[in-house]
C-alpha cells in the first residue's frame, strides 16, 4: 500500500494551557507531543 500525505499537523499547546502549566507549556512547544497526519491511499 502506497499514500500520499495531504497535510501533516504539530499541534502547539494553547495560551489556557500557559496559565495551568508554564513548564510543560513550554516543553510542548519546543518538542511536540503530537503529529496529526492525513494521507490519502494511492491507485497501484
Amino acid at each position: 500500500m502506497v499514500f500520499t500525505l495531504t497535510k501533516l499537523v504539530e499541534p502547539k499547546p494553547t495560551i489556557e494551557f500557559e496559565q495551568l502549566d508554564p513548564k510543560h507549556f513550554k516543553e510542548l512547544n519546543q518538542f511536540p507531543a503530537f503529529m496529526c497526519i492525513r494521507a490519502v491511499k494511492r491507485d497501484g
